[in-house]
């Protein structure tokens, strides 16, 4: 195999892990403690409402508390 053949495959294979990272990091909520609101707070509720079966609300408090996209909120909801 060529050098030049065997320094593509190294790139793509680069991009390929970078991608596969973005898009695993991309699920994960950012700290659900919010500059206003008391620590802790915020975790708890979103636990107790998706255990409830309040997935609606649990995802209301998680994008208040995160500012997530609603789809990332629900699936961190589900997932719960």
């Amino acid at each position: 195999m060529s050098p030049a053949v065997q320094i593509a495959l190294a790139v793509a294979l680069v991009v390929v892990v970078f991608v596969l990272l973005l898009a695993l990091r991309r699920g994960r909520p950012r700290d659900l403690v919010a500059p206003d609101r008391p620590a802790g707070g915020g975790q708890a509720e979103v636990l107790r409402l998706a255990r409830e079966g309040r997935t609606v609300e649990a995802v209301k408090v998680l994008r208040e508390h995160t500012h997530m996209s609603l789809a990332d909120a629900k699936r961190y909801v589900e997932g719960l």
